[in-house]
């Protein structure tokens, strides 16, 4: 390779490497999108997926730290702004406006400083960790996350955002995708049986996002068998229902040499989707070729953490901030769709903000302790206002500062729910 050629690959990858750390620092407490991150493969040695996950965070949070200005310096120069920004953005969660509105500078100002810092971020971490991205760009797709898996998954969060929880009946689900499945078996000349003998109804699930789950799992077992037989059958345990698939592996070889591997992005994407459903996928292979999967939609209700914020931004960053856990979070951007919301469905925890028009938080604390059927309900404040004393006064359970940092909503939440992150599955990639 010639020199304009070394130096033409050394600036792709770079400018990849900086993607990168963007969308990591964008994405910073949402444990399943770090879990299947390129940067892990290159700053963690963590063979478990959520140690992984976190070592990355810390990584980052510790580049972070690494521009704070040092001890003496004025709180309102230009390098403390800098720096707050990038703690205002990324470790508290605030939006671009929100952080404009906190540190009072102008649009332009603070995407040009954001993106600056951005910069001596990367830069940092490529000193460091560049040498690894090198050696890593020249991995197979199976040792590193590959440009088709980052957009699958970019497209698998989208879809997340968007989802709203349903019952799904997997039965309907099955029947639905046969004609899909049947079209490649028909061409690979394969076999795809089905024994499907129990009621496979769940709860708070999507349909789409369960199609795409079971979609991606059958399609990853013929890679695997190509000619099949792939064994579909429901799964019923103590712990929830769903979907097995079984496949025995092809000899070493023959599989290549028929049909391309995907590389294992449906299987990735697949775990991803049961993750933000609630559910798991594990996966399992036998000395003796055999490979099994397990879809299993959880049978137990999630707590729920219901968010009343006239700012969508807030409840989505609320839902990032316990993304992976135990729980499920619901949202309202007035107070009248909080009503309608709760005549209709059990919570577990109200996170109410205070300043919204209409009514207000302090008038939707008063209807929540008054109605029988969500008396008991703990109501935690959470507002720019400071009244702790007020809220406790009214009847709330707790109080919480905006802006809200992951640290403070856990150990709030952690007396009635729990919200710890669920380990990731092992799974091949």
């Amino acid at each position: 390779m010639s020199q304009p050629e070394i130096a033409q690959s050394l600036l792709a990858r770079r400018t990849e490497f900086k993607q990168w750390v963007h969308s990591a620092l964008n994405h910073l407490y949402d444990v399943p999108y770090l879990q299947t991150h390129p940067l892990v493969s290159i700053m963690t040695s963590d063979n478990n997926r959520l140690g992984r996950s976190q070592q990355l965070r810390e990584v980052l949070l510790g580049a972070i730290d690494a521009m704070r200005p040092l001890s003496g310096s004025q709180q309102g120069s230009v390098a403390w702004r800098a720096f707050r920004i990038l703690e205002l953005r990324y470790i508290e969660g605030l939006s671009p406006t929100e952080t404009m509105a906190e540190l009072a500078i102008s649009r332009s100002q603070f995407f040009k400083e954001q993106a600056r810092m951005v910069d001596v971020i990367v830069d940092l971490l490529w000193q460091k960790y560049g040498a690894d991205a090198d050696r890593a760009a020249g991995e197979s797709p199976a040792e590193l996350p590959t440009t088709r898996r980052n957009a699958a998954l970019t497209e698998m969060e989208r879809l997340r955002e968007q989802s709203r929880p349903q019952t799904v009946d997997l039965r309907e689900v099955l029947f639905n995708l046969q004609p899909l499945i049947e079209s490649l078996t028909k061409a690979r000349s394969a076999e795809v049986r089905y024994s499907v003998r129990h009621e496979l109804v769940v709860e708070r699930a999507d349909r789409v996002m369960a199609r795409q789950a079971i979609l991606g799992v059958l399609t990853y077992a013929l890679d695997l068998s190509p000619h099949g037989p792939v064994d579909v059958s429901s799964l019923h345990a103590e712990s929830g229902l769903g979907v097995s698939v079984t496949a025995v592996r092809a000899p070493v070889g023959h599989t290549a040499q028929t049909y391309p591997l995907r590389e294992g992005v449906g299987l990735t994407v697949a775990q991803q989707l049961m993750t933000a459903m609630n559910g798991n996928l594990t996966v399992m292979e036998s000395s003796q070729g055999y490979w099994h999967a397990q879809l299993l939609w959880c049978s137990a209700r999630s707590p729920v953490v219901f968010v009343v914020d006239d700012n969508q931004e807030f409840i989505s960053l609320v839902s990032r901030y316990l993304a992976g856990g135990h729980c499920r979070v619901e949202g309202a951007t007035t107070v009248a769709q909080a009503r309608q919301f709760l005549t209709e469905n059990p919570v577990d925890v109200i996170l109410s903000d205070v300043m919204m028009p209409r009514e207000d938080g302090w008038e939707f604390l008063a209807y929540v302790k008054s109605s029988a059927h969500t008396a008991q309900v703990p109501f935690v404040v959470c507002s720019v206002l400071r009244e702790p004393q007020l809220a406790l006064a009214l009847g709330a359970a707790a109080y919480l500062a905006k802006p809200l940092t992951p640290v403070a909503l856990h150990a709030t939440l952690a007396r009635w729910i729990e919200t710890g992150s669920t380990p990731a599955r092992e799974c091949p990639e």
